[in-house]
């Protein structure tokens, strides 16, 4: 799911409430990025990995989506 969010550029361009409208409350966010926990492979079953979603701070809509180890 979160390859799929990223490649297709799904979140791009979207609000924070749009984000959360569609993947709930972050577990984590700071000033200008919410992250999610999430298990993309083995590696994050051992340490946790996030789904990490960044906003334009002029904006306030996502520019980047990754996932983070």
């Amino acid at each position: 799911m979160t390859e799929d969010l990223i490649d297709r550029k799904i979140l791009v361009g979207k609000q924070a409430s749009d984000i959360q409208a569609l993947l709930g409350r972050p577990d984590d966010h700071g000033q200008n990025a919410y992250s999610y926990k999430v298990v993309t492979s083995t590696r994050c079953h051992f340490w946790d990995c996030y789904l990490d979603v960044v906003f334009d701070k002029a904006s306030g809509k996502v520019t980047y989506v990754s996932v983070s180890d």
